[in-house]
């Protein structure tokens, strides 16, 4: 089932949302982030202190100006996401085109592709500021772009990497495929870069 934004600035809004709010078999497309204060993250999903459960969906043609064109996670918001695709998604003034994770947000990831993704800045598949218990497994990061950290931007941030790969992220300066600011430390397992 197919998601339409039709330029509302997010296409799904959570607030408080649990893990048994669950989404499932859905196709998020059309959302326009481009208003003022909150309504400038989050095109496709904004996540305010709510861990939802996702499964089967793909994120795909999303626009926020400011952070999060896919996804965008803030407020100790810890969604759980299987079989999860971003593609396409955009940042157009600053970080996180796929998904941007902020304040303490820790989604769990496992067999989520991001791909041609794109941030102006930083991240052009994930950008995460201060979110130290991220777990991603068996998660591709392909095609994405930015400045800095084609692939993933870690500012203050340590997830764990399990079986995952980055390939063919380009970047205008550093870091194609990981880019590691300020008191960030991953733990990467089997994590292959390839092509950045």
């Amino acid at each position: 089932m197919d998601i339409d934004g039709n330029n509302s600035y997010h296409v799904i809004n959570n607030l408080g949302v649990t893990s048994s709010a669950i989404l499932d078999g859905f196709f998020v497309t059309g959302g326009q982030a481009d208003g003022t204060a909150l309504q400038r993250y989050g095109g496709g999903m904004l996540n305010s202190a709510s861990s939802p459960t996702l499964r089967n969906v793909i994120f795909s043609g999303n626009m926020a100006q400011l952070g999060g064109g896919g996804m965008y996670n803030y407020n100790s918001s810890n969604p759980t996401l299987t079989n999860v695709a971003f593609r396409g998604n955009a940042a157009t003034q600053s970080s996180g085109g796929g998904m941007y994770n902020r304040n303490n947000s820790n989604p769990r990831l496992t067999n989520v592709t991001f791909r041609d993704n794109y941030a102006k800045y930083e991240g052009g598949g994930m950008y995460s500021s201060t979110s130290n218990s991220m777990t991603l497994t068996n998660v591709t990061f392909y095609g994405n772009s930015a400045q800095e950290g084609g692939g993933m931007y870690n500012d203050a941030s340590s997830p764990t990497l399990t079986n995952v790969t980055f390939r063919s992220n380009t970047v205008t300066y550093y870091g194609g495929g990981m880019y590691n600011y300020i008191n960030s430390s991953p733990a990467l397992r089997n994590v292959l870069f390839t092509g950045t």
